[in-house]
């Protein structure tokens, strides 16, 4: 197996991680592919490990088996052995793109300590705009259908990526706006940081390549336009989501 580094997307859903994660898989040299959704299990596990070892008197579980270290790698052991069972290319980075482990990033740096975690963030409106949108189509299983639960998801998640991540090295904060309006300048960073070929041909095709939906359900990317949130609602998702903002200094204007 020819992985040698491991980069982990993570964000509140609708920030852009299918979008950068597409660009990145575009690279010949990486290897990634769908969610895997796999890191709350394992995450459990972990928990359940630790919560045992802290009562002395308990004569089952897996400590008594093995030690945390060993826990680890034989979880990461694990995870490869699910994410890599179809890895047949020359390719040197791994790219796993769960939103959702935004929540466990102290897992993921236990397996992997060298591996690069990007955080996406988006202007909260936008999220929610775009979750409640999914609500009512392709997204329907999980996405929140309320202004409550919506701004909740992207504050939950923010919050915990941005408190974990900044403790750790390896860790980088991409905004959605800057992928957008310059994609080109933003994947070079990136690339630069795995160690990938980043010159004009493979940027090139790189942008080409993910300029095509086809393979993606009708309604996950829609043309751009105006949130059709009212005055009352937008200043709702201000007021639930600025503190975040602010503690974490965001670069996200008019909020």
């Amino acid at each position: 197996m020819s992985i040698k580094k491991h980069c982990f997307i993570v964000g509140s859903p609708r920030s852009g991680t299918t979008l950068l994660n597409r660009s990145l898989v575009a690279h010949p040299m990486v290897y990634g592919g769908p969610e895997t959704h796999t890191l709350l299990s394992l995450n459990s596990l972990v928990k359940q490990f630790d919560a045992l070892v802290k009562m002395d008197h308990s004569q089952a579980g897996l400590h008594r088996w093995i030690d945390r270290p060993e826990l680890i790698e034989r979880l990461r052991i694990f995870f490869e052995s699910l994410t890599m069972a179809n890895h047949n290319t020359k390719a040197s980075v791994f790219v796993e793109k769960t939103p959702g482990h935004a929540m466990f990033i102290p897992l993921i740096k236990e397996m992997y300590p060298d591996s690069l975690i990007i955080h996406m963030v988006r202007n909260p409106i936008a999220v929610c705009d775009s979750l409640i949108r999914a609500s009512k189509g392709w997204g329907r299983d999980w996405a929140p259908k309320s202004l409550k639960h919506a701004t909740k998801m992207w504050r939950n998640a923010v919050r915990r990526a941005c408190t974990d991540g900044r403790k750790c090295t390896g860790y980088l904060e991409v905004y959605y706006q800057e992928l957008i309006n310059d994609q080109r300048a933003v994947l070079t960073s990136i690339l630069k940081e795995l160690d990938l070929s980043n010159d004009d041909q493979t940027l090139n095709g790189i942008i080409d390549s993910v300029t095509k939906y086809d393979d993606l359900p009708e309604g996950f990317v829609y043309s751009k336009q105006l949130s059709k949130f009212n005055f009352v609602q937008k200043q709702y998702i201000k007021y639930r989501c600025r503190r975040i903002i602010q503690e974490f200094n965001l670069k996200i204007p008019n909020l």
